[in-house]
C-alpha cells in the first residue's frame, strides 16, 4: 500500500541525489554509456495524484499531457477536475497546442552539455546540482535550496487543498536568505562554488570587462554566454534566469528601459518592485548582470514577500538584514565605466508581507514597473489588489508563469476578479463611467521567455510544458511596442495583428458624450468629470477639483467664525456663475443665497466700485516693492508662493469671485424662476428623511447632461432640531446613496460648529464623518486661542484633511497631482519629501488654502526697529512709551554674562504721566530727571491687527 511506505525526508532525497550523480559521473567517463540512465520522476495519476508503481500510465490520447492511472480517473476528470475546478474536457484541445512548445523547451535545454531530457520529457535539475557539488540547503552559497518538494512557500492568503501525492517537507534549518542574517557578502568564489572558467563574473581585471550591452544583441542563453564569454558547460542559467527573467520584462515586454536607451548625458532612474522573493534572496548579487545589461541606468529594486519579511524581522545587530529596518540598501553593485558605469541598489521591505499601494511606504515610492516570477496570479488571492490597482494606476505589470496554460488561464480569470470588486469599489465612490474605465476590454499578451530555466519540471501527472520563468505574461504596459521585439524563438508562432490590441489602446468613440456645463475631465483621470468649489487652492487640495458623485464636508469647529459657510457660498456662486442647478437646503435659504459672493466687474455693485482706488494703489505698492532687491541678479528669481494661483487650473472651470462683491439680486431672481436655483427650507418638526425625499425627488426629475450641486450650509443647527449623532451619519451616508445613483451631481455640506467634535458625537466622532463622504476638511480657526494668533500672524486657522476624493482609483489624485500638498514629485517648489501642512486665511478678497509658513521677516519674536508690518497705527486713540531697563550681573567670573538692555513697550495715557520704578544697581547710575516741558496734547492713536480674522457680513 503506498500509504505504508515510509516517507523519505529531504536529506534523504539530497543524498539519493548525489549517488545518482555519482553514477552519472561515472557513465560520463570514457567507455561508459549515460545513455542506460534514467532519472525521469514517478508518474503520478492527473485525477487522484496516487503515484503510479504497478502499471502503465495512460497518457490522454487527445492532448498527450496528462496521465491517469485507470480509464475511471481519466473518464472522471473528463468532466469535473481536481477540488471541483473545470474537467479535462474544457483544456484537451487548448493542451494540444501547448504541447507544440514541447520540442521548443527541449532545444533550448539541449544547447548545454549538462543538458538532458529524460525519458518522461523532465530535466532532473537537482542531479546536474549533484554533478557540480552544489546541491544542498546550508553552505552552498548561491545554490542554497530547501530540499523539499513544494517550490513555494504556503502564503498565508492561499486557499489549502487536500492532496495524496507525495510530499516532502522542506529542511528544518532552511530559511530563504538565511546568510542576510550575517555581517557579510559572499563573493564570485564563495557564492558560485564553481571553477572559474563557468563563473560569470562581476569584479574584472583591467581589459576583461565584457563588451558594453548597447553593442551587442543579447536575446537568448546562446547570445548571453557568448557575451559573458562561458562555456556551455557551465551551469551558471540554472541560477541565472531569475536576473535575466528581469531583463526580459523590463526591456521586452514592459518596454520601460532598455540597452540602447540612455548615454552617459542622459542617465535613467529605474525604481522596480520585485514581488514574491524567495529563494532569490539567496542571490542578491547575482542581480547586479542588471547594471551591466542596462548601461547608463541607475536601478533600484525592492524585494517584497512573505520571505523577505520574515528575514527581515530576524535581523540581528549589524547583520546585513538590519539594513533594511534603517531603509538602507542591503546590497549595491556599481558596473565599471567600460560598461556603462550602472548601479544597482536592493532593498528590502520587511513591515508587511504583502506589496498594498496603501502602505505609507509606496507613497513617495511609485513603481517604475513592477515584476512577480513565478508569480500564480490565480493561486494567491493577494494578488488581485495588486492587479487592481496596476488596472486603475496605468503601472507597468509583468509576471513570468510555469506554464502557457495557467497563463492562459490567470488572463481568462482577470474579468473575473473585476467584477467581483466591483461592488466593493462601487460602495468605495466609484461612479458608472468610472467603473466601465476598470472594466474596459483590455489585451494580456503571453509569450515564451528566452531566459526560462532550461528543462521541463519534474511533475509526474502531466507533459505540458512547465517550466521556472517559462512564460512571460503582460497586465499592463506599453501596447505601442506590442507585437514586435518580443525576443521569441523560432518556431514560436507569432499572435495576430488584430490580437495586438494596447492595455491602454483608447478606442475613439464616433459619438462622444458631451460634457454638462462647468466640468470638464480630470487632467489626470480620463473617466473623472470634476467641477470647482469655486477656490483654486481648494480644488488643487482636492485632485483638481471635486468629482461628480462625491460629496465634501467641511467641519469648523470655532464658534467665533463662519469658514465652513464661507465655503458653501463660494460653492453655490461657482455653480449660478456656471449654469449648474444648485439646490440650497437651510433655514434661510433665499437669506443666505442673497449673501452669496460673485464675480468682480461682471455685477457692479457698491463695495467693488469702491475698491478700484484700493486696488490700483496695492498694484502700484507691490510694483515698488518688486523693485527693492539685494542685487539685481535676483529679479530673476521665482517668486515665493505658498498656494496656487487661479490661472494654475483652467479659467473656465475655476471662476474668479470677490468677498467684496454680492450676487446681485437679479441673478438670484431669474435663477429662481428658471430653477436653476432650489430652495430647500429646514423644519425643525420635519426629520432628516423628509429632506432626503426632496433631495430625491429634485433629483429624479433633473436632466442627467446637467450637472447638480446640493449645498447644506449648517447641518446641525438648532434650526435642524434635536440630532442625534445617528441622525446624522445617516443623514451623510443618504446622501451619498443618492449621489452613487445619480452621478451627475455633486454635494457640500458644512457642519454646525457644536456638532465639529468627538465631545458632541463621541469618540472617533470626526472619523466616521470621513468614512461617510467622499472627502472631508477641518478648518479649525485661531480666533478663540489668541496664543495660536501670535504664533502664526499669516494665516486664519489649520485644515486638517480627513479624507480626499477617490472615486475610480485606490490612491486619491491629490496624492499625486496637489502642489499644496507636496506629495509628488510635480509639487517642485512647493513640496520637499513628505506631505506639507496647510492652512487658510481670508484676505480682503478672497479666501485661500495655502503651506503653512512663518513670517517673512522672521515671525513676531524677531528684534525691530520699527513697528511690525502687521501691526497698524491710525490717528485716533492711545499711545506707546519705551521705558529702558538693564539688567547687570554681580558676582562669579567676569564676563560670563553680558549686559542686557532691553526697551519695554507698554500703553501711556496721555493726560496721566504714569511713574515707572527703575532698577537700581551698584553699577547702574540712577537716571536723570526730566526736563520740565510745556505739556503737549499727544495725537490719539488706534491700534488693530490685521491678522485677526475679517469676514464680511453681507
Amino acid at each position: 500500500m503506498p500509504n505504508a511506505m515510509p516517507m523519505p525526508t529531504a536529506a534523504d532525497m539530497i543524498r539519493m541525489t548525489y549517488k545518482g550523480a555519482e553514477k552519472l559521473r561515472r557513465e560520463l567517463r570514457p567507455g561508459g554509456d549515460p545513455s542506460k540512465l534514467d532519472f525521469g520522476t514517478v508518474p503520478t495519476c492527473f485525477n487522484c495524484d496516487i503515484p503510479i508503481l504497478d502499471c502503465k500510465p495512460l497518457v490522454c490520447g487527445g492532448c498527450r499531457s496528462a496521465a491517469f492511472c485507470s480509464k475511471k480517473c481519466h473518464t472522471a476528470n473528463w468532466k469535473v477536475g481536481k477540488f471541483g475546478t473545470q474537467g479535462h474536457k474544457v483544456f484537451c484541445a487548448k493542451n494540444k497546442v501547448h504541447m507544440e512548445k514541447v520540442a521548443l523547451v527541449q532545444a533550448l535545454l539541449k544547447q548545454f552539455s549538462w543538458g538532458r531530457v529524460e525519458t518522461d520529457g523532465t530535466f532532473a535539475e537537482p542531479v546536474v546540482r549533484a554533478y557540480y557539488n552544489v546541491l544542498g540547503a546550508r553552505g552552498f552559497g548561491y545554490w542554497n535550496v530547501p530540499g523539499g518538494t513544494s517550490p513555494h512557500l504556503q502564503h498565508p492568503s492561499q486557499p489549502s487543498h487536500s492532496s495524496r501525492a507525495l510530499r516532502i517537507d522542506d529542511e528544518a534549518e532552511y530559511e530563504h536568505g538565511y546568510m542576510l542574517l550575517s555581517d557579510g557578502l559572499l563573493t564570485d568564489e564563495t557564492g558560485w562554488k564553481l571553477e572559474k572558467r563557468f563563473i560569470p563574473k562581476l569584479i574584472f581585471e583591467p581589459g576583461a570587462e565584457p563588451e558594453i550591452a548597447s553593442n551587442a544583441e543579447i536575446v537568448d542563453w546562446g547570445s548571453w554566454y557568448n557575451w559573458r564569454n562561458l562555456p556551455k558547460e557551465s551551469p551558471a542559467a540554472l541560477l541565472m534566469h531569475y536576473p535575466l527573467s528581469v531583463y526580459q520584462l523590463l526591456v521586452h515586454v514592459l518596454h520601460v528601459t532598455g540597452p540602447n536607451r540612455n548615454s552617459p548625458k542622459s542617465r535613467q532612474a529605474l525604481n522596480v518592485h520585485y514581488l514574491g522573493a524567495e529563494v532569490e534572496l539567496n542571490m542578491l548579487p547575482l542581480f547586479s548582470e542588471l547594471a551591466l545589461l542596462l548601461p547608463y541606468t541607475d536601478i533600484k529594486l525592492h524585494f517584497f514577500g512573505v520571505a523577505v519579511h520574515a528575514i527581515v524581522n530576524k535581523a540581528k545587530k549589524n547583520s546585513i538584514a538590519m539594513k533594511a529596518k534603517r531603509n538602507e540598501p542591503v546590497y549595491t553593485y556599481t558596473s565599471s565605466p567600460s560598461c556603462g558605469a550602472s548601479t544597482l541598489s536592493i532593498f528590502l521591505y520587511g513591515s508587511h508581507e504583502n506589496w498594498d499601494p496603501r502602505l505609507p511606504f509606496l507613497r513617495n515610492n511609485q513603481p517604475d514597473a513592477i515584476v512577480a516570477p513565478n508569480a500564480g496570479l490565480s493561486s494567491y488571492p493577494a494578488w488581485q489588489f495588486v492587479i487592481l490597482h496596476c488596472l486603475v494606476e496605468n503601472t507597468p505589470f509583468a509576471v513570468t508563469e510555469y506554464a502557457e496554460q495557467s497563463a492562459e488561464v490567470q488572463r481568462e480569470n482577470f474579468p473575473q476578479i473585476i467584477a467581483r470588486a466591483l461592488p466593493q469599489l462601487h460602495s468605495a465612490g466609484m461612479n458608472t463611467s468610472e467603473l466601465n474605465n476598470l472594466s474596459r476590454h483590455r489585451e494580456y499578451p503571453i509569450a515564451f521567455n528566452p531566459f526560462q530555466r532550461p528543462g521541463q519540471r519534474n511533475l509526474g501527472s502531466t507533459r505540458l510544458p512547465n517550466v521556472p520563468n517559462g512564460f512571460t505574461l503582460r497586465v499592463v504596459g506599453d501596447e505601442q511596442h506590442q507585437g514586435r521585439d518580443q525576443s521569441i524563438p523560432t518556431g514560436v508562432p507569432v499572435p495576430a495583428p488584430d490580437m495586438l490590441m494596447s492595455s491602454f489602446k483608447r478606442k475613439t468613440p464616433s459619438g462622444r458624450a458631451t460634457l454638462p456645463q462647468g466640468t470638464r475631465l480630470s487632467p489626470f483621470s480620463t473617466s473623472t468629470v470634476i467641477t470647482s468649489t469655486g477656490i483654486p487652492s481648494l480644488d488643487d487640495i482636492l485632485g483638481g477639483g471635486l468629482p461628480l458623485s462625491c460629496s465634501l464636508a467641511v467641519l469648523a469647529p470655532d464658534h467665533h467664525t463662519a469658514y465652513g459657510e464661507l465655503v458653501q457660498k463660494y460653492f453655490v456662486a461657482q455653480g449660478l456663475a456656471s449654469g449648474q442647478k444648485v439646490f440650497l437646503i437651510h433655514d434661510e435659504p433665499l437669506r443666505f443665497a442673497r449673501e452669496c459672493i460673485w464675480m468682480p466687474g461682471s455685477a457692479p455693485s457698491t463695495p467693488a466700485q469702491s475698491s478700484t482706488t484700493e486696488d490700483a494703489d496695492d498694484e502700484m505698492a507691490s510694483q515698488h516693492d518688486d523693485k527693492i532687491k539685494i542685487a539685481w541678479r535676483y529679479e530673476q528669481m521665482k517668486k515665493f508662493q505658498t498656494t496656487v494661483s487661479s490661472n494654475s487650473l483652467n479659467d473656465d472651470l475655476c471662476l474668479t469671485f470677490d468677498l467684496t462683491c454680492k450676487i446681485p439680486d437679479a441673478i438670484i431672481d431669474a435663477a429662481r424662476q428658471s430653477a436653476q436655483l432650489v430652495l430647500i427650507n429646514v423644519d425643525t418638526s420635519e426629520d432628516t428623511g423628509g429632506v432626503i425625499e426632496q433631495i430625491e425627488g429634485l433629483l429624479s426629475s433633473s436632466a442627467s447632461t446637467q450637472a447638480v450641486r446640493i449645498c447644506i450650509p449648517a447641518l446641525g443647527s438648532p434650526h435642524w432640531g434635536d440630532l442625534q449623532p445617528s441622525t446624522v451619519l445617516s443623514m451623510l451616508h443618504a446622501i451619498r446613496r443618492l449621489l452613487h445613483r445619480y452621478p451627475s451631481a455633486c454635494a457640500s455640506l458644512s457642519l454646525a460648529p457644536p456638532i465639529c467634535g468627538d465631545t458632541w458625537g463621541g469618540p472617533g466622532w470626526v472619523q466616521k464623518i470621513g468614512w461617510l463622504t467622499d472627502a472631508a476638511i477641518s478648518m479649525s480657526a485661531f480666533g478663540a486661542n489668541p496664543s495660536l494668533v501670535s504664533l502664526f500672524p499669516s494665516h486664519h486657522g489649520l485644515l486638517q484633511i480627513l479624507r480626499l476624493p477617490a472615486p475610480h482609483t485606490i490612491l486619491p489624485a491629490s496624492d499625486k497631482h496637489s502642489t499644496l500638498r507636496g506629495l509628488s514629485s510635480a509639487a517642485g517648489t512647493m513640496g520637499g519629501s513628505g506631505e506639507n501642512n496647510l492652512a487658510f486665511k481670508c484676505m480682503r478678497k478672497r479666501l485661500i488654502f495655502e503651506t503653512l509658513h512663518l513670517d517673512l521677516e522672521g515671525g513676531v519674536t524677531e528684534r525691530r526697529t520699527t513697528p511690525s508690518s502687521n501691526v497698524i497705527v491710525l490717528d485716533a486713540g492711545i499711545m506707546h512709551d519705551t521705558t529702558p531697563v538693564t539688567v547687570s550681573t554681580t558676582g562669579g567670573r567676569k564676563g560670563s554674562l553680558a549686559a542686557v538692555e532691553v526697551e519695554l513697550e507698554h500703553v501711556k495715557d496721555p493726560t496721566v504721566e504714569a511713574s515707572f520704578p527703575h532698577a537700581v544697581t551698584d553699577s547702574m547710575p540712577d537716571p536723570p530727571s526730566p526736563s520740565p516741558a510745556k505739556s503737549k496734547k499727544p495725537k490719539k492713536k488706534v491700534v488693530f491687527h490685521s491678522e485677526r480674522p475679517d469676514l464680511y457680513d453681507f
